[in-house]
Formats: C-alpha cells, sequence, structure tokens
C-alpha cells in the first residue's frame, strides 16, 4: 500500500500540477458530455487519444524514476501515439464506445462492461511492458515476470482504490451536495419532503431544474476525474513492482 500512497503524492505534486489536473478534469467532463450527447464524440476522442499517448510518457517516467513522474503537457503524447502498438490498443478501446452508442440491452451492455474492464486491466499490463523502453519487444515481460499472486495483489489493490473511490463519492453525495443545497437554497429546510439524499434532490428539482442539471454534470465529472487519477495511481504501482522485479532478475 505505501507505492499507492506515494503515487497519490507524486501525481499532485510537481511544477504545472494545477495545468495538469484541470486536463484530467477536462477528460472527465467530456466523459460525460459525450455520453448525453454524441457530438461531443468530436472533442472527447481527441482528447482520449492525447490522453493516451500521456499514459504511456508517464509510464516511462515512472520507470527513469523522474523527479516529476506526471508528463508536461506538449506534442511528446501525439508522437508516442503515432507508434503502431498504441494506436491497435487505442482503436481496440474505441470499439467498447460502439455498444453503448446502438441501443443494445442493458444484459448485453452489462456483459461487454465486464469484457471491457478485463481488456482495461491486460491493456495495461501489455503497455508497461510496452513504455518502459516503447519498444514491442518487451511487452509481453510483464507475463514473464508476474506470478499468480502479483496479479491477485494488483487486483485486490485496484478493486480497494475503486471502492475508496465509491465510497467518497457517496458521501459526496449524500451528505456534501444536499448541505450546500439547503446553503444556497434555505427554503429546501421549510419543506417536509423527506430525509434522504433522492429526496433532496427531488425539492432541488422542483425549486431549481437548472442547478440540478449542472450539478449532476459536475458530480458525475468529479467521479471520472477520480477513477482517472486512480489509474494512474494503480499503474504507479504495478509499474514499481514490475521495476522491483526486473532489477532483483538482472
Amino acid at each position: 500500500m505505501s507505492k499507492l500512497l506515494e503515487g497519490t503524492r507524486r501525481i499532485y505534486s510537481g511544477n504545472g500540477i494545477i495545468i495538469k489536473h484541470l486536463l484530467f478534469m477536462l477528460l472527465g467532463l467530456m466523459v460525460v458530455l459525450a455520453t448525453q450527447n454524441p457530438y461531443f464524440l468530436i472533442l472527447y476522442l481527441p482528447l482520449v487519444f492525447y490522453m493516451s499517448g500521456y499514459g504511456y510518457k508517464f509510464i516511462n517516467n515512472v520507470f527513469n524514476n523522474e523527479t516529476v513522474i506526471l508528463p508536461e503537457i506538449n506534442k511528446e503524447p501525439i508522437f508516442i501515439m503515432q507508434a503502431k502498438f498504441p494506436i491497435i490498443m487505442f482503436l481496440l478501446a474505441m470499439l467498447f464506445e460502439i455498444p453503448e452508442r446502438i441501443g443494445l440491452s442493458e444484459y448485453l451492455l452489462a456483459l461487454i462492461g465486464v469484457v471491457a474492464v478485463l481488456y482495461a486491466y491486460i491493456a495495461t499490463i501489455l503497455g508497461i511492458g510496452y513504455a518502459k523502453n516503447f519498444d514491442v519487444k518487451d511487452i509481453l515481460n510483464v507475463f514473464n515476470v508476474f506470478k499468480f499472486k502479483d496479479y491477485t495483489v494488483t487486483i485486490f489493490k485496484l478493486i480497494w482504490i475503486l471502492l475508496l473511490i465509491i465510497i467518497s463519492v457517496i458521501f459526496l453525495i449524500e451528505v456534501i451536495t444536499p448541505t450546500v443545497a439547503f446553503m444556497i437554497f434555505p427554503e429546501l429546510m421549510d419543506l417536509n419532503y423527506g430525509s434522504t439524499a433522492h429526496d433532496k434532490w427531488g425539492i432541488l428539482a422542483i425549486i431549481a431544474p437548472q442547478w440540478q442539471g449542472m450539478v449532476s454534470v459536475a458530480l458525475d465529472t468529479i467521479l471520472v476525474y477520480f477513477l482517472f487519477v486512480a489509474g494512474f495511481v494503480w499503474t504507479y504501482d504495478f509499474s514499481k513492482i514490475y521495476q522491483s522485479k526486473i532489477e532483483k532478475v538482472d
């Protein structure tokens, strides 16, 4: 767990940290808007393409023990994405965007969602092997070094991170958001509509529906942002484990 904490600290430190995390927040916003309106795919897809290259550069920085592990926002991620492996992985990932937009049943979408999560896990492992030296010959090295126990530990850590985020978001929705709503709209206190967060959201929808939509988008954006950061933290931890095993072999 120490590497998870170390990764979190380093992701929130360094030069230009505010601009970098605003970029992550923008990605979260585009994810939310693109699910609501397909026209936002025009902005969403190029941003995801750029952030894919950004992720590879992040992994490379971790292996090179850079002082600041979050890459600078420049053209380098675009150059990284010009190689065959990143392009193929990006196109495969984009295939999972199609089912949600062609009206499949909820059961099929759930099944595809599970496959997408498995793909993301495997793709991250392959990406870590590739991004170490940006060499396709290193892609499968992770599988040669890691044992079943190692995969179990990394999956447990990923679940732990996701549970922590879910609990935090629930607290945000159930406690913080209604409290802020009451502060902005004191008249909510005079309505005996109910005590649950859902009831409070219902009151907010009646009094100020335009605020409800904005708050909903904001909360979804924050959720995606933290999931994105969690992916970086977990990747940092996985990369460090892989690096330590390689050094032992050498």
